[in-house]
């Protein structure tokens, strides 16, 4: 059986917040990361 995830716009905004966020952190680093990581609903995943 197929499953659709729906993702609100809500849960959209507040995930380009963290991406925002992250960006600004990594912005004052001496070197750039080469890599950004993001993982999709997986509920077993706390930062």
């Amino acid at each position: 059986m197929e499953h659709t995830t729906v993702i609100s716009p809500a849960q959209i905004e507040n995930q380009l917040a963290h991406c925002a966020a992250v960006a600004q952190l990594t912005a004052q680093w001496p070197e750039q990361p080469l890599a950004f990581v993001d993982t999709y609903g997986c509920p077993n995943i706390r930062v």
